[in-house]
């Protein structure tokens, strides 16, 4: 029996169902599947009686253990068994996390250009990387920097190459980002990641000189992901 917890009203909060389907190509007997939303009062019990803390998560009955193979490679993600039935959770963003109450892995993405600058490369690029890394875009701004906007974030962040990028502290619940970030930016104080190294891309404007910079070997940041 598999029993899954959802949240519909987080629609990047992709349920577990990938699971049941393993299961049953692995060989596994389902023969009765239910599902709850995470604040309905049966899915609350639920949530009490197994220790769930995040959503999606997904309870299977401990007749699962009529597969010693399977159990030993499920034990390996981290199921814990209580009250006849294994827990597997959400471990990659996003989730819904109820002991903080709110959706992790949400990301806001800040984009700063200059119109002015026709060689300079295309900062939309940025947000393709992004999102190779696995990371969920949910809020997005472009800004030219002779916008107020820009200028307040140029000086709030001493940013001093454009094209840049500013991700917001939901990015680190997505550890392969965080790892190619380092020879990219910076993580601020209030947790935001700006980035630094535009010239790792390709041509930027540096605004303290006024100058259009134009590197002899373009390329993606080191760490990031193949297309």
């Amino acid at each position: 029996t598999l029993i899954h917890l959802i949240d519909p009203t987080c629609k990047e909060c992709q349920p577990l169902l990938y699971l049941e389907q393993a299961l049953k190509q692995a060989g596994v007997g389902v023969t009765k599947v239910e599902s709850h939303d995470y604040s309905s009062s049966r899915g609350k019990e639920l949530i009490a009686q197994h220790g769930v803390t995040h959503i999606p998560a997904v309870l299977i009955s401990k007749d699962l253990e009529a597969y010693p193979a399977l159990m030993q490679q499920l034990l390996q993600t981290g199921i814990v068994l209580k009250k006849d039935y294994y827990t597997l959770q959400a471990q990659v963003a996003p989730y819904r996390d109820l002991q903080k109450g709110d959706v992790i892995g949400r990301v806001t993405l800040i984009m700063l250009k200059d119109d002015t600058c026709t060689t300079c490369y295309d900062v939309t690029m940025n947000r393709g990387i992004l999102t190779r890394f696995g990371m969920v875009i949910t809020n997005q701004e472009t800004y030219d920097v002779a916008t107020t906007s820009a200028k307040a974030l140029i000086e709030q962040y001493k940013i001093t190459k454009i094209p840049a990028i500013l991700v917001s502290s939901d990015a680190q619940h997505y550890p392969s980002f965080i790892g190619a970030w380092k020879s990219v930016g910076t993580v601020e104080s209030d947790g935001w990641h700006v980035m630094r190294k535009p010239e790792l891309l390709g041509t930027y404007k540096d605004l303290t000189t006024g100058k259009v910079v134009a590197p002899q070997s373009p390329k993606e940041p080191a760490g990031s992901p193949e297309a």
